[in-house]
């Protein structure tokens, strides 16, 4: 990975068992390059966040070298906050006390090795006599664990008596949009954190110390407060506001039974330290005053701080192993402790990396090795983000970002099935249960919320976007053709909502949803889907419209990009129906997306299409200037002629074309832009991975080229070429990013100027947050390399086909994945197609000329090419079929 570009930061190089790794080299405490104005209520402008995590738990790791780990079951929340005014560090670190030094993990400027894997987090410093290496990790799978391993190398030609001590914090930071919202009242955005950690005391913690860790757990014992109050009072506006999606109040904006935490040494003894003020003083992680005075500490309950004390033989090593776990629901925090006593550390971190490696989709191009490394990457970070939801039941990927760590929302529905359109091909289990949180989310009229917080709390009211069904509907129809597993619908499911007194089916919950967007919805004077308060742009109304002329717009208006989701949804929906058994139904489904596929046809002004009709008084947006929302769904529900579409191609290109991705917006004399917001940034013209996407999968049925090229565009690498001084695009990235033509490039939004610190803009939308205050761990930075993959195949499904037509312009490529591969050399396809059934389904291929033979299984075999396409029955489930040219 040497030729690719790692920024001024560090450098991508080969990690353990040779993963992709980012060493970050730059010292942050000294160069000033390391600096991001953003707010300091919410961060250290010097902090750059990485990840680690599996299926339950997740880490942010620190360039200072420390992590904080995020527990989502009952509301999103660090176990471990990072508060140096409290003593709370957060932890993941630790010091190596010697006769004659001090060696630190906590990074306090200098060298010291910090290297970012793919599942890991690894660290190296040294002195004249000693070096230390720490390898921190989450095992694959479901776990609530961390696994860590403490290396103590003697480089001295003596024994040297070594103390180790190894910290975690134990102050909660839970994520409540309660709070959030409360604080906004103060005028004082320092008043959301300060909130949120009184939080902590209104917990008894009870702290239990055996020979070798200690176990801290928490009844809730509030007491009065102001920020008491605030929390309640938000909580009983949402409640009021989200009242028509309960039949039963069992929710809250925090967790008020939070988990017990374990942190143990799994090889050795351990002296257990827990008064966090008498260990740091005044010399705070940096330099703890325990180490220079001979204070006494006393018995505390507000850190886990672990001492253990070997003599190290002359140039030898010893090794500590340590455990951090959770107990959620259904775990036992003994029996984790049990089965990862008897765990060999290397084998289980070689095990995860393993895991890591081939539990995804798999991309090798000629000419472009090192984009399967990228690909590698991103799967952790995007599954390595799930948590789980007690209250829907569900694994989830939220969407992360400043939503998620500085608001506390999780939403929107779409965006989580966004995240995990991937795993319909590597992990099905992952798609279906982000269906069935969909559901459980949803009334019993089919609504679905803008976002969720806290224990089941619905954020329902001023933002009730239009097209979350439709997500819904394509995402179910997708996942069930190319899976073939329509067994599910049958599935039964209860929700929270309801108290779990009632049961439906997936089949009757989709239902709904259906007849919330056929009848509640509905279409406009067009016939195109309705606008209501905004579509995916949550702009698209309340940021475009005078207030006086908001409710007519929202009566009367009509989304572009809704027709095109519907086009497609409608399409693929129908046809699953009537695989299933449920051919009225499905008829009607097909019949809306016709329908509305002539309505998208007639909105084309001879350059592209129109964004969208905003009512009489208001009239058409999107004549005068392009907006990229709808044509990526209007190319994907092939509502253009060949003429249109070249065109479209055209000035998609020509308008839009960032070296990063395509702008939302392209310039122009005329404004239609969002008030509020600067030219080029956000819904004004930013670029947005999760529009991007569709973009590569609408391209990839005009130009293959343009579409191949605009899905090397979102990557990471292309990213940090063009922006090598802006550190959160190299390894992650926000939910969007300014167009080389806004006034920052490259960086995302916020209303301060990023290097100077001066405010230039009251950002309007989210009060107290800019963007560039968590600019990382959006998940949409991650998702779509991995599923438009599939689109650069021309993998499309029907009720009896899957369909191939390859646009990736190499002469050898492979891309594997669990449901579906497809393998490349020069003139020889080899395709191996996988679901739950194949019976009644047949691969067809375009191709301009026949093949010269077709082989299943290494069997030659009769085929028939008509109109440009092989048509090839299937008969068994990952048989291989081979296609010579």
């Amino acid at each position: 990975m040497d030729n690719i570009s790692g920024g001024i930061f560090g450098k991508w190089i080969e990690g353990i068992k040779g993963v992709p790794a980012y060493k970050y080299e730059l010292d942050q405490t000294q160069d000033p390059r390391a600096l991001t104005m953003t707010n300091e209520a919410w961060n250290d402008r010097r902090n750059h966040i990485f990840q680690i995590g599996n299926d339950r738990i997740t880490a942010t790791c620190s360039n200072f070298g420390y992590i904080q780990v995020r527990q989502d079951e009952r509301c999103p929340k660090y176990l471990n906050d990072y508060n140096p005014s409290k003593n709370q560090y957060g932890g993941g670190f630790g010091y190596l006390k010697t006769p004659s030094n001090l060696l630190s993990t906590f990074y306090r400027g200098g060298e010291m090795h910090r290297e970012y894997g793919a599942g890991y987090f690894k660290k190296i410093t040294d002195s004249a006599e000693a070096k230390v290496e720490e390898i921190i990790f989450a095992p694959y799978g479901d776990d609530p664990v961390l696994l860590k391993k403490v290396k103590i190398t003697n480089l001295s030609n003596f024994p040297l008596n070594c103390e180790w001590y190894d910290y975690f914090g134990s102050f909660l930071y839970q994520f409540t949009f309660t709070h959030y919202c409360a604080a906004q009242l103060t005028f004082n955005t320092k008043n959301v954190s300060k909130m949120r950690r009184r939080l902590e005391f209104d917990f008894h913690k009870t702290v239990l110390i055996d020979k070798s860790g200690v176990e801290i757990k928490r009844k809730y014992s509030p007491n009065l407060s102001f920020s008491r109050f605030g929390q309640f009072a938000a909580e009983s506006v949402f409640a009021t506001l989200g009242k028509r999606f309960y039949s039963k109040k069992n929710y809250r904006g925090f967790d008020d039974n939070p988990p017990s935490v374990l942190y143990c040494c799994l090889n050795e003894t351990a002296e257990v330290l827990t008064d966090s003020k008498s260990f740091f003083g005044k010399g705070g992680a940096e330099n703890p005053q325990y180490f220079s005075s001979s204070c006494a500490l006393k018995n505390g309950k507000d850190m886990q701080l672990l001492k253990t004390i070997k003599v190290v033989p002359a140039n030898e090593s010893v090794e500590f192993f340590f455990l951090f776990a959770y107990e959620p629901l259904g775990f036992s925090i003994n029996e984790i402790r049990n089965k990862y006593l008897s765990i060999n550390f290397q084998a289980e971190l070689e095990r995860t990396l393993h895991l890591w490696e081939t539990e995804r989709v798999s991309v090798k191009i000629e000419n472009y090795e090192n984009i399967d490394k990228e690909l590698m990457w991103h799967n952790t970070y995007l599954r390595g983000a799930m948590s789980y939801s007690d209250y829907f039941g569900s694994h989830i990927l939220s969407q992360g970002g400043h939503y998620q760590y500085l608001m506390g929302l999780q939403g929107a529905p779409r965006d989580q099935l966004q995240h995990s359109l991937s795993f319909i091909y590597t992990d099905p289990k992952i798609a279906r249960e982000h269906i069935l949180f969909s559901l459980r989310e949803m009334s019993t009229k089919g609504e679905l919320p803008y976002a969720t917080h806290g224990y089941g709390m619905m954020v329902a009211a001023v933002m009730v976007p239009s097209d979350l069904q439709l997500m819904l509907l394509g995402f179910i129809g997708e996942y069930l053709l190319v899976t073939r597993d329509y067994s599910f619908l049958d599935y039964s499911y209860t929700s929270k909502l309801s108290g779990e007194n009632s049961t439906l089916t997936v089949y009757e919950g989709l239902m709904l949803a259906y007849k919330y967007v056929r009848d509640e919805v509905g279409r406009g004077e067009h016939g195109l889907v309705k606008m209501k308060t905004g579509d995916w742009n949550d702009q698209a109304v309340y940021g475009r419209v005078p207030l006086s002329k908001v409710k007519h717009a929202q009566k009367y208006g009509e989304s572009m990009l809704n027709s095109g989701i519907a086009a497609y949804a409608y399409k693929v929906f129908g046809e699953a129906l009537i695989a299933y058994g449920k051919t009225t139904e499905g008829l009607e489904s097909l019949s809306l997306s016709q329908e509305i596929t002539q309505a998208i046809k007639e909105q084309w002004n001879g350059k592209w299409f129109k964004r969208a009709f905003l009512g009489d008084k208001i009239g058409w947006l999107g004549d005068e200037l392009l907006w990229l929302e709808p044509q990526p769904w209007a190319l994907i529900a092939e509502a253009t002629n060949g003429t249109q579409a070249s065109i479209l191609a055209e000035n998609i290109s020509s308008l839009l074309s960032n070296p990063n991705g395509a702008s939302l917006i392209s310039k122009g004399e005329k404004s239609e832009d969002s008030k509020g917001l600067d030219e080029g940034t956000l819904e004004n013209g930013g670029i947005w991975p999760a529009v991007n996407g569709y973009l590569v999968w609408g391209l990839s049925k005009v130009d293959g080229n343009l579409a191949f090229q605009e899905w090397l565009k979102n990557s990471r690498f292309a990213q940090s070429k063009t922006y090598p001084d802006i550190w959160y695009g190299i390894w992650s990235g926000p939910d969007a990013i300014n167009a080389s033509y806004a006034k920052y490039p490259g960086r995302t939004q916020n209303s301060k100027n990023p290097y100077t610190g001066k405010r230039e803009k009251f950002f309007k939308l989210t009060v107290g947050v800019d963007w560039e205050d968590f600019p990382v761990l959006n998940l949409h930075a991650h998702t779509w390399q991995q599923y438009t993959i599939f689109k650069l195949l021309g993998a499309e499904f029907s009720r009896n086909s899957l369909f191939l037509k390859p646009v990736i312009p190499a002469e050898n490529y492979e891309i594997k994945s669990r449901l579906l591969s497809v393998k490349r050399e020069k003139n020889i396809y080899d395709i191996s197609y996988n679901p739950y059934f194949v019976k009644g389904v047949s691969l067809v291929f375009s191709s301009e000329k026949p093949p010269i033979t077709v082989f299943r299984d290494d069997s030659p075999i009769i085929f028939t090419w008509e109109n440009n396409q092989i048509s090839i029955p299937l008969l068994t489930s990952g048989e291989n079929i081979r296609i010579e040219f």
